[in-house]
């Protein structure tokens, strides 16, 4: 990527290649064409954007200790930082879309194939950003990949069930423990930022928002997490310069109540406070929809607070 940068004073010297260049957000990247080694339409910019899209789809597996954890992390955000300093053109976004497509089907080297391995780093920051930046473009694609990547099998607490009736099999049904990954929290933090983009994007769109409700109530444990994106599907729902979403309400009402339910595994401290805090946003409201879902939602309340 850096043979793309061009400074002030030598741009004037690519003058004549202007015409051809995508708009960028700077000056400081722009297609440099090299005929003698490039195929038609091809350029340095191209080939830096393939490539880092190549790497961050990459499946890997989370390397031990803190130190490497915490490189894995932010190698990934300044990877992306760089490329978000970069404007799509019809050239970048035909490459966004053939690498999206091609990390989908690519089997167990890419990070975003249907099968991955428990422990290898998730996609979770890599999927928000090819969602924002494919969108506007092919939104279908966007959601394919950004739900592909919700997942977070590291964890899931037990394997999967082998034959019985074989004694090698015998270890495939104890639980399994949580591999030492330091940087957890953070991981759950970018997966919670990904399901709100996509709640975001997918206001008045029944089909989107049940997928999206689906997949966060799938593949996201933390109960802190889900009531925060209860409140972020409220808040979204009932902006001030337009109507009530009242399927955006029900998923936040649907996430409000997964929330009090997995809060009765936690201290009965937790249960209380949890359970005022639900019961305290869906009130603000007056909607006929959130009024009569209301009482079932105190009868599940005080039987969790009992």
């Amino acid at each position: 990527m850096e043979a793309c940068r061009v400074d002030d004073e030598s741009f004037s010297g690519f003058s004549d290649f202007t015409g051809n260049m995508g708009q960028c957000k700077s000056l400081e990247y722009q297609h440099l064409p090299a005929h003698k080694f490039l195929e038609e339409g091809e350029s340095y910019l191209t080939l830096a954007v393939e490539v880092a899209l190549i790497g961050l789809g990459q499946q890997r597996i989370m390397p031990d200790g803190l130190y490497a954890q915490e490189k894995v992390c932010r190698n990934e955000e300044q990877l992306i930082s760089k490329l978000q300093e970069i404007e799509l053109d019809d050239t970048l976004v035909k490459i966004f879309r053939k690498q999206a497509v091609f990390l989908l089907e690519a089997g167990p080297y890419s990070g975003l194939g249907e099968v991955v391995h428990r422990e290898s780093v998730p996609m979770h920051t890599f999927a928000k950003y090819l969602f924002t930046s494919l969108l506007p473009h092919d939104a279908e694609l966007a959601y394919k990949t950004a739900l592909r990547a919700m997942r977070l099998l590291v964890l899931e607490s037990t394997a999967p069930l082998g034959d019985m009736s074989r004694p090698h099999h015998i270890a495939s049904v104890v639980p399994n423990r949580y591999p030492r990954w330091f940087t957890l929290s953070h991981i759950e933090s970018q997966q919670c930022e990904l399901a709100s983009t996509m709640l975001t994007a997918a206001k008045g769109d029944v089909r989107r928002l049940e997928t999206v409700l689906e997949s966060i109530q799938k593949n996201i444990y933390s109960s802190s997490h889900i009531f925060k994106l209860a409140q972020d599907a409220f808040k979204i729902a009932t902006l001030m310069d337009s109507l009530p979403d009242i399927t955006l309400l029900k998923v936040s009402l649907e996430l409000g109540l997964q929330t009090v339910l997995t809060a009765a595994l936690s201290l009965p401290s937790s249960k209380s406070c949890m359970a005022q805090n639900v019961r305290r946003s869906y009130r603000r409201h007056s909607d006929d929809t959130i009024i009569h879902t209301e009482v079932s939602m105190n009868t599940v309340i005080s039987k969790v607070t009992e």
